[in-house]
Parts: structure tokens; sequence; C-alpha cells
């Protein structure tokens, strides 16, 4: 996430992540790799909360987080990714199917999902989704996302000079790719959920103390805000429920 001196518009999302599944998952992409340390100790008490059985929906699947962030067994695990790249990376999750489409629009019948997750889905954070995964999960079914954290978003977009709504990968080959990333306040996300009929809670989530390494990225908007980068949230979490 950088800021190159000539800005350039957001690619589209599935020529996007194509691109970006080629490394998507390596450790020099640093920022991705401390979400996923944030990520992995936020969600570590959500699995309680899940139901028993049923399918799981990882929307914006990429190689797949449904078993390791929610210890989902792979018999109960679809997978689905805009981009067929990112459902084609190996080493993977095991699923029963892997499903190329928008999370937004999806084929999948009403109420087929005990749960959906989707780890960092800031790429299609819109009110469509929302309401897709209302259509999606049965009465009593849980959605489990993650996206970007507001204040981290924020306050580094606004150091890079960068627009707020969207994000920016530095590939191995040079290459500086500019996606889409729609950051959400709190307020926000309880508004979208409540309006697609779902209960939503909302929190954030921090670094776990002594995670290394520590990207710039992270570093950069603690130093701007004058906290400790393992004080700054750059989780935040959705834990959404559809009522019975």
């Amino acid at each position: 996430m950088l800021n190159p001196e000539a800005p350039a518009p957001p690619v589209d999302a599935a020529i996007g992540y194509d691109r970006l599944s080629q490394e998507y998952y390596a450790p020099s992409h640093k920022t991705c790799r401390n979400f996923d340390e944030a990520s992995r100790a936020s969600l570590a008490g959500c699995t309680t909360y899940l139901p028993k059985d049923g399918l799981v929906l990882d929307l914006g699947a990429g190689r797949g987080r449904v078993g390791e962030f929610l210890g989902v067994a792979k018999q109960r695990i679809i997978q689905s990714d805009i981009s067929r790249s990112m459902l084609t990376i190996t080493p993977r999750e095991d699923c029963q199917l892997r499903v190329v489409c928008d999370a937004r629009t999806t084929p999948f019948l009403d109420n087929s999902f005990s749960a959906i997750a989707s780890f960092l889905f800031d790429p299609f954070n819109t009110p469509e989704l929302y309401r897709e995964i209302a259509r999606l999960l049965a009465p009593g079914g849980l959605f489990v996302g993650t996206l970007p954290a507001y204040t981290w978003g924020v306050a580094l977009r606004d150091e890079l000079r960068i627009p707020r709504d969207v994000t920016r990968f530095r590939l191995s080959d040079g290459l500086i790719l500019v996606t889409q990333s729609f950051l959400s306040s709190d307020e926000e996300l309880v508004a979208r959920c409540a309006s697609a009929g779902l209960d939503a809670q909302i929190w954030g989530a921090s670094l776990p103390a002594g995670t290394l390494p520590l990207s710039s990225d992270i570093q950069q908007p603690a130093n701007a805000l004058k906290i400790d980068p393992y004080t700054l949230p750059v989780v935040q979490v959705v834990l959404a429920r559809k009522p019975l």
C-alpha cells in the first residue's frame, strides 16, 4: 500500500485479484500477514457461536481460511471468489465445492447456509453484500467477517494522501496494483446489517503484542495517531445473526 506519484484508478476486482493471487499469501506482504495475526487472535472465541451443522460459505475465499480461523470441517465448506486464480491457489484448504462468483450476486439458493464467513471483505463491502448474506443465511444463521479497521485505514490513507476507498499493493515485479477497499465505521456496519435484517456486533482487534515483522503501514498510522502500534485496532470483526 504505497503512494505512487501518479495515482491510478482501481482495477476490476477479478482482474486485480487474478494478478495478486500469485503472491497474495507471501510473507513479503507484511500488512496482510499482520492482518492474519490480528484476525486469528480475534476470531478464536467466535467458534462457540457457530452452528454445529449445515453448510458454511467462505465468501472471497482465496485459498480458504474457514478451517484455519474457525475450525470448520472441510465437508461443510463451500468456497467462492470472483477471481478464478484465487480459487486455484495451492496449497489451499479442502472444501466440498468451489464457485466463481461475485460475493454480492451469488448463484446459491435462499437459506442455503448455516454460516457465512468472509475475511478481509473490504473489496466488496457495499450495502448489496449484507442483503445477499441475509438472503443466503438460514434463520438463526451466523455471519462472521473481518475488515481492515476504519481507524487504521483512514489514518493510513490520509497519511499516504490516497482515496479512502482504495488500497495499493506493490507486487514482486515492482508494479503497484490499485484495488477497491471499502472501509466502514462501526456505526455504518451495524446500520447496514440492520437494514438487511441482521443483528450485529462489531469490535476492533489489535495485533498480538510483539508480533514481528511489523508492517510500516501499521507503524505509520500508529505514529500519526500517537499510540502504540500494538494497541491500534487494525481489524474490525463483524458478527451478525439472522433472526429465527
